[in-house]
C-alpha cells in the first residue's frame, strides 16, 4: 500500500492472470507451446466423461465397459424331508364293530324247533289222526323227527309221538301269548307279545324286559315253562 493520499497504479491493485514463461526446450531459441492433451485441454466447452456403470447385474459386476458375464450361481441342495417314524397305536383307528343284524334282518332265517314250542301237526300224517289236535314239542331228535306231546283242548298232555320235522307247522301267536323266537339271531330266545304290527311283532324279552320287534313269522306260540 502506498502512503496516504497517493493513488495506487494499477499493476498494484488490479488483478493479472497468470501468464506461464515460455519455456525453451534443449536451451534454443525457437519457443515451445505445449500441446494439449485431450483430458487437459480446455475449449470452454463441457466435454462429457462416460461414465462407468455402477450397477452390480445380478450374480457378479465386471468393471468398464467389457461384456457382462454373469457368475454361475450354485443351486442349494435341498435336503430330503424324512418321514418321523410311526410307532404302533400313534395312529388312532376307528374300532371296527361286528355287524348285528338288525331285528328285523336274521342272519339266519331257517327254521329251528325247541322244546315247549307249539305246532300243529300235518293232516298227512297218519291220515289225519291227529290233525285236529295241537302239540308241543318234547324232543328233538337227530334223526330228522320231533317227539311231540299231543294237547287236549286245556293243553294237558295225552300222548306223545314221534313226527317228522316237515309234517310240523309252529303255531301263530296272538297278543299275550307267551313266543319263541325260531328263525335267525335270536332263534331260541322266548319272551311275550305285547303287541302287532304287521308283518311285525312287539317282543318284551325275558330277564331283562328287553324290546325286539321281529317279523311274526320269526315267532311261535309256546307253553309257559
Amino acid at each position: 500500500m502506498g502512503v496516504y493520499g497517493t493513488p495506487q497504479t494499477a499493476a498494484s491493485s488490479a488483478y493479472l492472470p497468470y501468464t506461464p514463461a515460455p519455456s525453451t526446450p534443449g536451451g534454443g531459441g525457437q519457443s515451445y507451446a505445449p500441446v494439449a492433451t485431450p483430458a487437459s485441454s480446455y475449449s470452454g466447452d463441457v466435454i462429457e466423461t462416460p461414465k462407468t456403470p455402477t450397477e452390480q447385474p445380478y450374480g457378479g459386476y465386471s468393471a468398464g465397459m467389457s461384456s457382462y458375464v454373469p457368475t454361475p450361481v450354485t443351486p442349494q441342495q435341498q435336503t430330503p424331508m424324512t418321514a418321523l417314524p410311526q410307532t404302533p397305536g400313534s395312529q388312532y383307528h376307528e374300532p371296527s364293530t361286528p355287524f348285528q343284524a338288525p331285528d328285523n334282518e336274521p342272519e339266519n332265517d331257517t327254521l329251528r324247533l325247541y322244546p315247549r314250542v307249539m305246532v300243529s301237526i300235518d293232516s298227512s300224517f297218519r291220515n289225519g289222526q291227529f290233525s285236529a289236535s295241537n302239540a308241543a314239542v318234547r324232543d328233538v331228535r337227530g334223526d330228522g323227527e320231533i317227539l311231540v306231546a299231543v294237547l287236549d283242548a286245556s293243553n294237558n298232555e295225552v300222548e306223545r309221538v314221534a313226527v317228522p320235522a316237515n309234517k310240523l307247522t309252529p303255531l301263530s301267536p296272538e297278543k299275550r301269548d307267551a313266543v319263541m323266537i325260531v328263525r335267525g339271531a335270536f332263534a331260541g330266545s322266548q319272551g311275550v307279545l305285547i303287541g302287532i304290527d304287521t308283518p311285525d311283532g312287539i317282543v318284551k324279552m325275558e330277564g331283562g324286559g328287553e324290546i325286539k320287534i321281529l317279523k311274526l313269522t320269526f315267532l311261535a306260540k309256546c307253553l309257559k315253562a
